[in-house]
């Protein structure tokens, strides 16, 4: 399709409310971002895989970041529609680059929102004081997560209510999440022990 076919929002006989602003559009990205993996996997990395240098992968992975960024603002300029990268590239390689992509999404929003959802039920299970196998039940090499699932329909319950009332959700847990991070920042900066940045690499 030609950029006048994927601007024309006629097409689709139905128009869409804009109900998001640029500030709810930065909290929603920084709570993409800040996610339950700040929290759990980056001590794991640090003491089985990278050591203190894990810091040179969040700095690269950043960057990354950074400069995928600056082409979705490229884009988005030029084709100011929604869709995101289903369109994009939709019109650079054609549409079953576009399919396939869309279909590359849907598995990667899906892992993770499973992977966060497992999160919350350990965190669950800490703050209750539970074992963890108490709330999972196995099944061979499958395993039903009960609070896993029960937060991931409560979430699509809301996002399917409105955008603009799991907008405000999101804000209001990313706000909290920034200043527990910042609280563990200022509350554990006296305590950092130099010597254990040494080797800063010990895995290569």
């Amino acid at each position: 399709r030609s950029i006048a076919e994927l601007t024309d929002r006629s097409a689709s006989g139905f128009d869409m409310h804009r109900v998001l602003g640029a500030v709810d559009l930065v909290i929603l990205g920084i709570g993409c971002v800040v996610g339950a993996g700040i929290m759990v996997l980056t001590g794991v990395a640090a003491r089985k895989y990278a050591g203190p240098g894990v810091v040179l992968s969040y700095a690269l992975a950043s960057l990354a970041a950074l400069l995928t960024s600056f082409c979705y603002a490229e884009y988005a300029s030029e084709l100011p529609v929604a869709g995101g990268a289903f369109n994009y590239i939709g019109l650079t390689f054609g549409e079953f680059a576009a399919w396939a992509a869309a279909c590359d999404l849907i598995l990667e929003y899906t892992l993770s929102a499973a992977a966060v959802a497992k999160g919350f039920t350990a965190y669950f299970a800490s703050l209750i004081g539970v074992d963890l196998g108490k709330l999972r039940l196995a099944f061979g090499i499958f395993t039903l997560d009960f609070p896993a699932l029960g937060i991931v329909v409560l979430m699509s319950l809301l996002l399917a209510r409105s955008t603009k009332e799991s907008s405000l959700l999101n804000s209001i847990v990313v706000v909290l999440h920034l200043l527990l991070i910042l609280f563990v920042f200022v509350v554990g900066f006296p305590h950092v022990d130099t010597a254990n940045y040494t080797p800063f690499m010990p895995f290569g």
